[in-house]
């Protein structure tokens, strides 16, 4: 996997993660985080861990420089799938402009060839001679 994490007490400014051009399909990982949109709605995530799968990300209000570290805020918003025990999955946007703290981790899924550059086969050991049940019996 790919990405990095993002912390931010009670500064917003100091929030960073790097961002991998098109999101959609990026995991997101939320931990104890705030999100103040206004209007007086609160949104409280990862109080346990939350994830969720990213399935838009608003318009950045910056251009990000490959692999720096960039501001989550700028991202504007981020629209994902998540889904609770019990419940069905549910499509929400948080508005990222209004996190005022918390931990975000944001990666990329990717497969072992595509991150190591080979595959690992496993080959298992020759069959060796043992008995079965019931024939020391």
């Amino acid at each position: 996997m790919s990405g990095s994490r993002s912390q931010t007490g009670d500064s917003k400014s100091v929030t960073q993660f790097v961002l991998f051009g098109d999101s959609a399909g990026d995991v997101v990982e939320w931990r104890k985080v705030t999100i103040e949109p206004g209007g007086g709605v609160t949104y409280t995530l990862g109080a346990p861990d939350h994830t969720a799968v990213i399935v838009a990300a608003g318009a950045p209000t910056q251009l990000p420089e490959d692999g720096q570290p960039y501001p989550i805020a700028a991202l504007v918003s981020l629209t994902v799938v998540e889904q609770s025990q019990g419940q069905n999955p549910t499509e929400q946007t948080y508005d990222m402009t209004g996190m005022t703290k918390g931990e975000v981790w944001i990666y990329r899924p990717v497969s072992l060839v595509e991150y190591i550059g080979t595959e690992i086969n496993a080959d298992w050991p020759p069959r060796c001679e043992c008995w079965e049940l019931g024939q020391l019996e």
